[in-house]
């Protein structure tokens, strides 16, 4: 499993969110997925952001291990308008906040 963001060091989303595809329409959406009971959080990235449209097929990567059991909910936001999200997730058995 690699970790997320794949091919580059910073992810600007809102680069990402003002793509458009061949069809015109906005790439597929990124999904943030809390492993909850592995202490992990993740991020589904599309295989195929502008590709076919009935295909649902993402990849999975790693973006906090807790190191505990029990992973909370994430927060994804832009906190401090440079343009740039930052996530916040919670390791709520390990005891911690983490901001990416």
């Amino acid at each position: 499993m690699q970790r997320f963001p794949p091919k580059c060091c910073n992810f600007l989303a809102s680069d990402y969110a003002a793509q458009s595809t061949s069809d015109g329409l906005p790439p597929k959406p990124l999904i943030s997925l809390s492993g909850d009971d592995d202490g992990k959080h993740y991020v589904l990235y599309p295989e195929n952001p502008g590709g076919d449209r009935s295909d649902f097929s993402y990849e999975l990567y790693l973006l906090v291990d807790s190191g505990g059991n029990t992973a909370g909910t994430m927060a994804v936001r832009d906190l401090d308008g440079d343009g740039y999200v930052e996530i916040v997730s919670a390791g709520y058995s390990a005891g911690e906040v983490t901001e990416i």
